[in-house]
Formats: C-alpha cells, structure tokens, sequence
C-alpha cells in the first residue's frame, strides 16, 4: 500500500473533535435556510438557536449585506420563524409558527378531524351550511 502526504499528521496535535464539549456544539447557531435578494445586494438567512430553557431550538430570519456589513436580526418571535423567500419587488415573505390561541373550554380539548366529502360540516365552519 502506497500512502501519500495527505495520510500523515502534519504536526503533532491531535485534530480537534467538534463534540468534545457537547453543550457548546449543540449551543452553536444553525443556519437552515438562505435566499438572496433580486438586486443581490442581501442575503436573508433562517437562523436555528437555542431557546431560553436550553431544550430546544427556535429559528429566527436575519439579514446579512453582501457588502461586507453586520448582520440585522429582522425576527424575534418566540416560536420561530423560516423559510425566507424574497418576491421580484424585493419584499421578504416568510413563514412563522404562531401558538394556537386558547378558548375558553378548549383546555385539553383533541383536535377534531375534518369532515369527510359528503357528509354535512358545522354551520359557522368553512363548507358549512346554516341550520334550515
């Protein structure tokens, strides 16, 4: 077997192990998703962190100038946002997770599943009558 320059270490330190501190490696931020503005002059970026209890991530969107310039947080909600996308006029769409708001009585209530083509919907819901 022949080996090469690339198979020897090239000093004498051992190559650093990006999991040897775990909690510092899950506490990095993720970019998930990028998309560059139609003049090509921004970068938008879906930024993955650490929420505040440390058990989970929320994604939030930021800005980054190809110019070189800081970079600008442009989200803060608290259950995240993603999926950047910019329209040919310039303006950022995004998508954004929202808690669904409770109701009265509603506590612990199970998602009802939709009803099934032909059978009769709830008056008020969308595709439902009112009562005859």
């Amino acid at each position: 077997m022949t080996t090469s320059p690339h198979d020897r270490a090239t000093d004498d330190r051992p190559a650093a192990d990006p999991l040897a501190d775990l909690s510092a490696y899950v506490a990095q931020p993720r970019v998930s998703g990028l998309a560059l503005s139609p003049d090509g002059r921004r970068l938008a970026l879906a930024v993955a962190g650490l929420d505040g209890d440390g058990t989970g991530y929320v994604t939030s969107l930021w800005e980054s100038p190809l110019d070189g310039g800081p970079c600008r947080r442009l989200t803060r909600g608290s259950t995240g946002e993603a999926a950047p996308v910019w329209t040919p006029q310039g303006d950022l769409l995004f998508t954004a997770k929202r808690p669904e708001p409770s109701a009265p009585g509603r506590a612990g209530a199970k998602p009802q599943p939709d009803p099934q083509p032909g059978s009769p919907a709830e008056p008020g819901q969308p595709g439902g009558g009112g009562r005859s």
